[in-house]
């Protein structure tokens, strides 16, 4: 199974492009458009690439040489590393696709939440939602089973952040707020959605509704057409 990485060795932070300036919502204060940027404030980057800095080379992952660890000393040590980026993640399945010339990556799922490339030494770590969001332009990708399914991975934030949702419809990584926050878009299958502000090791920070939204002039995803 060929995996295609973004040489991720050397790329300090996961980095996403910016296609435009910034303009702010009369009314909405602190709530840059989705793709702008307001002048000295937030970036709100849009779905383009997971990792703009790195190029691809797939000899940047090379896997171990010293034979197959077994998957509970994979498991042990992903955790260790998950740890040690500071990740909020209850691991749940863990892989060892390949090693930078300084030490293993590692792939990790977590309990209700998005699951995560970690890169041990020196420490990385790589969304994988954020990363399948690039995946046209060439980025990395994840491929465990439990990192796949975005509404799963946001249950864990809607139970965090207490949010009338009892269960979610559609979910998806919807763009990156400056370096510190990246936002998702809930569904719920009662009708309501949210927009979530998640820290980089998976914090969650906030949440307004969709209907809060619209009355700032701006528009969910998931919102139904307009009548």
């Amino acid at each position: 199974m060929k995996l295609r990485f973004m040489a991720v060795v050397g790329a300090a932070t996961a980095v996403l492009a910016m296609p435009a300036a910034a303009q702010t919502v009369p009314g909405a204060t602190g709530m840059p458009r989705e793709g702008t940027m307001r002048p000295g404030g937030d970036r709100d980057i849009t779905r383009e690439t997971a990792n703009n800095r790195a190029l691809e080379d797939d000899r940047a992952v090379r896997r171990p040489r010293g034979g197959r660890a077994r998957p509970a000393e994979v498991q042990q040590a992903a955790r260790a590393a998950v740890q040690q980026a500071g990740i909020q993640c209850d691991v749940t399945a863990a892989s060892n696709p390949g090693e930078t010339p300084d030490g293993p990556i590692y792939e990790v799922s977590c309990a209700d939440a998005p699951g995560w490339l970690v890169i041990a030494s020196p420490s990385q770590s790589f969304n994988c939602l954020v990363l399948a969001s690039g995946a046209d332009a060439g980025s990395s990708r994840c491929e465990l089973p439990g990192n796949a399914d975005p509404v799963a991975a946001m249950k864990g934030y809607v139970r965090t952040l207490t949010l009338d949702c009892a269960q979610i419809s559609q979910a998806a990584w919807v763009g990156r707020i400056g370096a510190e926050l990246d936002r998702y878009e809930v569904r719920c299958t009662a009708g309501q959605g949210y927009w979530l502000e998640v820290d980089m090791t998976g914090h969650p920070r906030s949440a307004m509704t969709c209907a809060e939204l619209a009355t700032a002039g701006r528009r969910c995803r998931f919102d139904p057409p307009a009548a």
